[in-house]
């Protein structure tokens, strides 16, 4: 009796057919990405340029004494609303104070046009104790107590004006995509979003010989945001091609 052999499909296709397969199917992966990629030119989406910065004031001034001198008063506390001129710290003028009181006596006694200019030289030297806010604004004090002494080079404290503004810190390949009088939405590290238009793009540091950054400030409007706290910016500087912001991040 003779005995039937049945092969399957695999067992009798020749290996010219495997290799014809593998080939087709090469050929449609190939042509399928191909296809992608062309279209990643075609289509276009918004592209979002980040930057990091934080928050500072248009008006900014450092304190420093004029004198070296111990402490007399602290009349103002760190995050204080200033007024101009406001007296935040006097220092110790003893030998000043003396010499005013007398020469005070001496001017109540007799009108002394000499007296009286000397005595308007003392109250001008007495203002040199005296550290007052040189515009209206918030103020960051350091931490020291009555009766300590400070030098000229200690810094005592920092004002800062109403109108905020934020530096942001863009590459300078990236900044010449900006302009001034673009939209900035920008994000604090608690959630709290905010948005300004761009004033002014200013140079900034060189990085190191390939990478250079600009400073990009953004004019806002809330006041009550506090100045150095750091921020996250999103700007959109038009469409581009999906396949661009893939290679270009």
């Amino acid at each position: 009796m003779a005995t039937i052999q049945v092969n399957s499909y695999e067992e009798i296709r020749s290996p010219s057919d495997k290799r014809k397969r593998k080939f087709y199917l090469f050929v449609y992966i190939a042509t399928a990405l191909a296809f992608v990629i062309l279209l990643g030119f075609f289509i276009e989406t918004d592209r979002n340029l980040k930057a990091n910065g934080y928050v500072f004031s248009e008006q900014y001034a450092p304190l420093y004494a004029l004198e070296n001198a111990q402490v007399k008063q602290i009349l103002a506390k760190n995050g204080d609303l200033l007024k101009e001129g406001q007296l935040i710290l006097e220092l110790e003028s003893g030998h000043l104070d003396a010499e005013i009181a007398l020469l005070e006596k001496k001017v109540a006694k007799r009108k002394d046009e000499l007296l009286s200019k000397e005595l308007t030289l003392l109250f001008a030297r007495k203002k040199r104790y005296e550290i007052r806010a040189p515009f209206d604004g918030t103020l960051t004090i350091a931490s020291f107590s009555k009766g300590q002494t400070i030098s000229t080079t200690q810094l005592l404290g920092e004002v800062f004006g109403k109108e905020k503004i934020v530096i942001l810190q863009v590459a300078e390949k990236d900044a010449a995509r900006l302009t001034v009088g673009k939209v900035a939405f920008m994000t604090q590290k608690d959630g709290r979003e905010f948005s300004g238009l761009i004033d002014s793009i200013e140079p900034g540091i060189k990085a190191n010989e390939t990478f250079r950054y600009k400073r990009v400030i953004v004019e806002i409007k809330l006041l009550d945001l506090e100045p150095g706290s750091s921020c996250s910016a999103k700007i959109n500087v038009g469409k581009e091609a999906i396949i661009k912001q893939l290679f270009n991040p």
